[in-house]
């Protein structure tokens, strides 16, 4: 199901959320595989193209993440917009810059 008619079935089943946490894919190593081998999961179906340094980890470059994150936000606050309860949009992980650009002047998030 694509991610904007799940915010609004969410919605239209009158669910509440106070906060939505968006993350993008965010890579740290090799730590990862090694913990995902070891819990005896799949390999990934999926990864990603061209990946950028951002501190410590690699990311999908800013304007892709913001990009993304502008659209989720759009889809969540037109889902719950009727009933005028539009939940938090929190972004994990995200930079200062990021939060910035999508107008998320704080730095809540579901792991703090």
């Amino acid at each position: 199901m694509p991610y904007r008619e799940f915010f609004f079935e969410a919605a239209k089943k009158n669910h509440r959320p106070t906060r939505i946490t968006l993350g993008t894919y965010r890579e740290m190593g090799i730590s990862l595989l090694t913990i995902a081998g070891s819990w005896g999961l799949p390999p990934m179906e999926w990864l990603p193209g061209k990946l950028g340094k951002d501190g410590t980890h690699y990311h999908i470059p800013e304007a892709e993440r913001i990009e993304i994150y502008a659209q989720l936000k759009n889809y969540i606050q037109s889902a719950w917009q009727q009933n005028n309860l539009a939940p938090i949009v929190a972004l994990c992980k995200e930079t200062k810059t990021v939060r910035t650009m999508l107008g998320i002047n704080h730095n809540h998030c579901n792991c703090e």
